[in-house]
């Protein structure tokens, strides 16, 4: 990714602006504006603005990265993918443990979690461990669904809620993943 893209890419995160990155970066807003428009920083300027688009996106010079295992589309389902298909991000912090990553679409899960942003959720547990949160809710027909999870009319019976779609009520859940961390989807050079 060129030193003009993190620039892009930093601008287009909510609550950043040309005056807001000029101020970290030390220079006037007319300069972030000309860089926008393709003229490249150079020395200094160009190592600092590296250094806050890896700050904003959580990322150090190196990192490890981690398969994204699934596409989570229209429905609110996820679609896994092979590997032919595989796509890249950076493992989180909290990669100590089991960690699955699937990616963001489209718009139909705002306002929780935006287009294109990676979700990172757990190992399986009970749907009462869930009751209240946004999951990643695993159904009897082998769906993989992301919705918040509610207790239903009976015992061993959820209702799954979004404010972008129909509530799925009084349905059956095996088990739910609790998501563990959610960032922008940048995309990464495969490890091999």
């Amino acid at each position: 990714m060129s030193i003009n893209e993190k620039l892009i890419s930093l601008l287009a995160m909510p609550g950043w602006t040309q005056t807001k990155v000029a101020e970290r970066l030390g220079v006037s807003q007319s300069t972030v504006n000309r860089w926008t428009k393709g003229t490249a920083p150079e020395g200094d300027h160009r190592d600092s603005l590296s250094d806050l688009y890896n700050e904003v996106y959580g990322l150090s010079e190196k990192f490890d990265l981690m398969p994204v295992r699934g596409v989570i589309e229209e429905a609110q389902t996820i679609r896994w993918i092979d590997r032919a298909d595989q796509m890249w991000a950076p493992k989180p912090p909290t990669a100590y443990k089991k960690l699955t990553a699937v990616r963001v679409t489209s718009d139909t899960l705002l306002p929780e979690f935006a287009a294109h942003a990676v979700i990172y959720f757990g190992d399986p547990t009970q749907p009462a461990d869930g009751v209240g949160s946004v999951v990643v809710a695993e159904l009897p027909d082998g769906r993989f669904i992301i919705r918040k999870i509610l207790r239903g009319s009976s015992e061993g019976k959820w209702t799954l809620t979004s404010p972008r779609a129909s509530d799925l009520t009084d349905i059956p859940v095996e088990n739910v993943h609790p998501i563990e961390w959610v960032k922008p989807y940048i995309w990464q050079t495969p490890p091999f």
